[in-house]
């Protein structure tokens, strides 16, 4: 019984070690299934702010674009209506030159009227 005894603790001392050395493979394991872990968690979260990043920088072109659209669209509407106004001013310089000719050929028609009523030959 004293041989049996000394057989199991025997047995019972081995299994603790086997036991020591699998729970230090364990945590081993554990430690680089967690660090594993953790490093995809680490690029996940940069390629979301990476993400991130390029999503505010599209939208802020988007805005900067936009605004020069407005700037640019506001230009154009400026010149046109500069244009017309432009134009405009040429047809009434157009136009008063035109009275003055006019006037000028009325005065001269006036004159030659005159010239003839006095002078019939």
């Amino acid at each position: 019984m004293l041989a049996e005894n000394l057989q199991l603790k025997t047995q019972v001392t081995r299994l603790e070690d086997e036991l020591k050395r699998k729970d230090g493979m364990i945590k081993k394991y554990l430690l680089e299934v967690n660090n594993e872990e953790d490093r995809i968690l680490e690029q996940q979260k940069i390629k979301k702010q990476g993400a991130e990043q390029l999503n505010f920088v599209y939208k802020r072109m988007i805005r900067e674009l936009k605004s020069d659209l407005l700037l640019k669209d506001e230009e154009v509407r400026t010149m046109s209506s500069s244009l017309k106004a432009t134009r405009f001013k040429e047809l009434l310089a157009e136009l008063d030159s035109t009275n003055l000719e006019c006037q000028r050929l009325k005065a001269a028609y006036a004159d030659v009227l005159t010239r003839k009523a006095v002078d019939p030959h």
